[in-house]
């Protein structure tokens, strides 16, 4: 301690002690000489001691804290031997501290001092009791950690955990051998007293001679943390929730507004009073969803707002209602369509779209959301639109989806004609010696055709001259017999795809859009010749022929994607059988073998590649229930006129048709066909 001391004044190596401090050191330098007659027994436990027990003291004082640990021995016959076992003691630290922070620093080294005694100690020790003079320092062990500010809890914690909080007990001051640690003594002093080798006079007499101590509860305990209880209510939003009509909460909220300003109940509902109503509900239904955009807008109406609102520029109007700022704020319109209320993603807003959808009566996706932006304008507008009207029972009812199925397997046909490839050919007149001419040369230029799909010629309904005399020329005997004849000879099949299905022939309808699409960008408005026309369509075939089949990699050390222009020039068509080359080092290999084996990989790539995306069902994921015999249905037709329902007796709206399922063993009905209706 007067170590310290010195440290604390900063003196320098040359420079003189205080008075006082070279008083008190040449005191207790004259006083050393008596150290020599402190004797201390060796032997601290006897032979045949029945039980022993181990006593702990600790004590504080602002200039040092410190514990000692004594051995009770208890002989058979009843003595009782007490002795000093060993002691432990640290100076203050420099930053002021309260004395029950260093009494329970104390007793923490008290702890941690009997706990490696106890370890040490090859006896059994029958009991551990532990002494302070500070209640406060009991109240604290005896308290709950987390109740207790950091610097006591962490220390009170460690306690608990080393000892058990009923074996501390209090003694009196004048009784504590470890005041002698915490305040220091005089050689002189030491020598007088036997306190400390024995301990207290008490500790060597039955226990019932012993200090005792009730605990007093203590109004506040020092360093315990202030904890505030706070009693929160959430908002009631149930409101918004319990209706399925937007009138009718407007109304309701109406009625609950008068009744809480203490009108007249039972008058009716003034403009005014629904106005209120709406007002609220909008700001009811806007803190619940937008609380952080308009608490920055309150803060600062100039502020910007960041988010999903940022591109709306939303601002606070004198209702307190967010709205939209955008940039037509010099506009002639109203100021409701200039600046509409901002709805968020909810099921009030849903009200809101059904009810304008019921006031432009059952109107479309685009004519609702106009209607509805002339007053709100909801987040992800046409999102929130579709999704409510497509749940409108009158409208499913007047336009009701039709059955679904679940995409078929590809047919074995369809599978060999995925490379894509087009041929077009030009033809002078819509004859059959001109189709038979021009099915004529194209099996010259690409080889016999094992079977032809078409349309079966009941699709050209169009409104022109063109598709009426196609459509004639398909559906004439003539022309029927014709084409037989000419197939037959040459072992070639045609089929038909089923009426009203043009999707299954959407196969060659991409490819016709596609030449379209060039034709109509390229000619134009222009008069071609035969010839230049002719040359024309064989180009948009070569370009036709270029686009890719799989997609395109953006690896440079990828091959180049795959085209159907790969097949068809890639060999001649009466090419024989080569051999494969894949496996074959391209060392070994000559050039011409070596543009064969490219060519192989070509066609392995295609084979691993394009068919494998062929497998992925784009759209018709998941179908509805079934059509089978007998099942009532209702035709999907344009030319499916009311005078046809009239006809009908009553009770059969709708069809009941004999339907003939025909698939491709994928376990759904791929094609349906009307037999018969009743």
């Amino acid at each position: 301690m007067l170590l310290q001391r010195l440290w604390t004044l900063k003196l320098d190596w040359d420079e003189s002690l205080p008075a006082d401090v070279h008083t008190e050191w040449s005191k207790y330098y004259s006083q050393l000489p008596l150290l020599n007659n402190v004797k201390f027994p060796r032997k601290i436990i006897i032979k045949t001691a029945a039980e022993i027990e181990l006593h702990g003291f600790c004590d504080a004082s602002e200039r040092a804290y410190g514990a000692c640990v004594y051995l009770r021995t208890i002989a058979p016959d009843g003595h009782v031997w007490t002795r000093l076992l060993t002691a432990r003691s640290k100076v203050a630290p420099l930053k002021s501290q309260t004395i029950p922070r260093l009494e329970l620093s104390g007793a923490l080294l008290l702890a941690s001092l009997a706990t490696t005694v106890l370890q040490a100690l090859p006896s059994n020790i029958s009991r551990t009791v532990y002494w302070t003079d500070s209640t406060i320092v009991l109240h604290w062990i005896n308290t709950s950690p987390h109740t207790l500010k950091t610097f006591v809890a962490n220390r009170v914690t460690e306690i608990q955990q080393k000892t058990h909080t009923s074996d501390w007990r209090h003694i009196p001051t004048t009784d504590n051998p470890a005041d002698l640690i915490s305040r220091g003594q005089s050689p002189q002093d030491f020598l007088r007293s036997t306190i400390w080798q024995h301990g207290p006079e008490w500790l060597q007499q039955p226990e019932k001679y012993w200090p005792s101590w009730n605990p007093v509860p203590l109004v506040e305990i020092p360093e315990q943390k202030k904890a505030t209880c706070l009693s929160v209510t959430p908002p009631d939003h149930s409101l918004l929730e319990r209706y399925s009509s937007w009138p009718k909460l407007i109304r309701i909220a109406a009625r609950c507004l008068r009744w809480r300003q203490k009108q007249d109940r039972g008058g009716p509902l003034t403009t005014h009073d629904l106005t209120n109503a709406h007002n609220k509900l909008v700001k009811l239904l806007q803190l619940c969803y937008f609380p952080d955009e308009i608490r920055t807008l309150r803060t600062d109406r100039n502020s910007a707002v960041k988010g999903k609102l940022q591109r709306l520029n939303p601002f606070l109007d004198k209702d307190e209602i967010l709205r939209v700022g955008g940039r037509l704020s010099h506009s002639p319109m109203p100021f409701t369509q200039k600046h509409p209320i901002i709805l968020p993603k909810s099921s009030v807003t849903a009200l809101i779209i059904e009810h304008e959808h019921l006031l432009n009566l059952h109107s479309g996706t685009q004519a609702t959301l106009y209607a509805l932006r002339r007053s709100y304008w909801p987040i992800d507008g046409h999102s929130q639109v579709w999704s409510t009207l497509k749940k409108c029972v009158r409208c499913c009812r007047a336009n009701p989806p039709p059955v679904e199925y679940v995409m078929g397997d590809l047919p074995a046909a369809r599978i060999t004609e995925s490379l894509k490839a087009v041929h077009l050919e030009l033809v002078t007149d819509l004859t059959s010696e001109a189709f038979i001419a021009a099915l004529r040369r194209f099996i010259a230029r690409r080889g016999f055709c094992v079977t032809i799909y078409s349309d079966n010629g009941t699709n050209f309904v169009g409104a022109n001259n063109e598709l009426r005399e196609l459509r004639n020329l398909l559906q004439s005997d003539d022309h029927k017999v014709k084409i037989q004849s000419f197939l037959a000879d040459r072992r070639i099949e045609w089929h038909f795809i089923p009426p009203n299905s043009p999707h299954f022939g959407g196969l060659w309808e991409a490819a016709v859009k596609s030449f379209k699409r060039h034709l109509r960008r390229v000619a134009g408005n222009e008069l071609l010749t035969y010839e230049n026309l002719n040359t024309l369509i064989i180009e948009i075939e070569s370009i036709l022929n270029s686009r890719p089949l799989t997609p395109i990699s953006s690896d440079p050390n990828d091959l180049l994607v795959l085209t159907p222009g790969h097949f068809l020039i890639g060999d001649a068509l009466t090419s024989f059988r080569e051999r494969d080359f894949r496996d074959t080092p391209s060392n070994r290999l000559s050039s011409w073998q070596h543009i064969q084996r490219i060519k192989q990989h070509f066609w392995r790539r295609w084979h691993r590649e394009y068919l494998n995306e062929l497998n992925i069902r784009n759209k018709w994921s998941k179908g509805s229930h079934d059509i089978r015999v007998g099942t009532e249905v209702v035709l999907r037709e344009d030319n499916y006129s009311h005078d046809m329902l009239r006809k009908m007796p009553d009770g059969c709206t709708p069809a009941e048709l004999d339907v003939c399922s025909e698939g491709h063993n994928s376990g759904h009905d791929d094609m349906s066909t009307s037999i018969s209706e009743d």
